[in-house]
């Protein structure tokens, strides 16, 4: 069983003139000294923890379509802590909820994209007697973009 929470790729595809304009949201920013790109951003009506970003013309040059995924696990089983029995599930998951978007265009072969990021997680039997002090350890330790709080604070229970 694999966790798979997070998950970005990028799709070299072109889809100028294919984007639902009243559903995409198009702006113009700053790439840097005297460069202006252009992008398209969606995020599902259907599953929204689906973002898509699409650039015309990408930093590499050629046009991309990223997609981003807060929780594959979530869009699947509605929480954050079921596994996948496999990856190929984790990824017949995904082109299901892209397919199920008519805003998103269809993607024939996600085999053509680059993963740009995965959050995966393991489940780990602590049993009844260790949640204490694992809790305690967990309480701290220093997380990049994590508030502490007290394990012991009933309201964090």
């Amino acid at each position: 069983m694999i966790g798979i929470d997070t998950i970005h790729l990028r799709i070299p595809v072109n889809l100028s003139g294919v984007l639902h304009e009243k559903q995409w949201r198009h702006s113009i920013y700053s790439a840097g000294q005297d460069n202006e790109s252009e992008r398209w951003d969606y995020q599902s009506k259907i599953h929204p923890s689906i973002y898509s970003i699409y650039h015309p013309q990408s930093y590499a040059g050629v046009p991309a379509l990223i997609i981003k995924v807060n929780s594959l696990a979530r869009l699947e089983f509605g929480n954050n802590y079921t596994a996948f029995a496999c990856v190929d599930d984790a990824i017949q998951t995904l082109a299901s909820a892209l397919n199920d978007d008519p805003a998103i265009p269809h993607i024939e072969d996600l085999s053509s994209a680059l993963l740009v990021r995965l959050d995966v997680c393991g489940h780990y039997q602590i049993g009844e007697d260790g949640v204490l002090q694992y809790l305690n350890v967990l309480s701290r330790s220093c997380y990049p973009h994590r508030t502490r709080i007290c394990y012991q604070n009933p309201s964090s229970l």
